[in-house]
């Protein structure tokens, strides 16, 4: 960052640093679970960026995925050039701009998590606005947690919110 300040080209370029999931044999607390695992400490990963327009010193808690990333940088480039009308992201641009009252327009309300992963436990995950509906793939379990009154997930509200569970399921 600092090469680029004294280039003086920061002005014109965003970096972007962020993880393809969670910490592996460390603690994520209070955040439940890790790398390779569907828990928000599988999930949830540092996502830190810098560049034109965006605030700084300001912490966004609005769930993005990394495949917000290709819309955000076509839309940021200024490109008139459509994109595919298939993609699964939004742009974060808004973000960008406004921090926790700025909005991700995406195709769908929700954001899916799939990871089959056959060696450990196939899990599928819907996350739409705080929460989080779980489905294992081998046993047909469920779970529904609100993640943002419950980081740890460690409270399945099935029973308590039906309505929501079957909403998500």
């Amino acid at each position: 960052l600092k090469t680029l300040d004294e280039e003086g080209i920061a002005d014109d370029t965003y970096v972007i640093f962020t993880s393809d999931n969670g910490g592996g044999h460390v603690s994520n607390a209070p955040l439940k679970g890790g790398k390779a695992r569907m828990f928000e400490g599988g999930l949830r990963v540092p996502t830190v960026i810098r560049g034109p327009g965006v605030i700084s010193g300001v912490q966004c808690d609005v769930p993005i995925a990394q495949w917000d990333f290709l819309p955000t940088i076509h839309d940021l480039s200024g490109s008139t050039k459509p994109l595919p009308s298939d993609l699964d992201g939004g742009s974060l641009a808004d973000l960008f701009r406004q921090g926790n009252l700025g909005r991700v327009e995406r195709p769908h309300p929700y954001l899916v998590f799939h990871y089959p992963y056959y060696a450990g436990v196939p899990i599928s995950v819907i996350r739409m606005g705080d929460y989080k509906f779980m489905r294992h793939l081998n046993t047909g379990e469920t779970r529904l947690h609100n993640v943002v009154e419950d980081l740890g997930e460690e409270h399945d509200l099935r029973k308590k919110e039906p309505e929501k569970a079957e909403e998500l399921g």
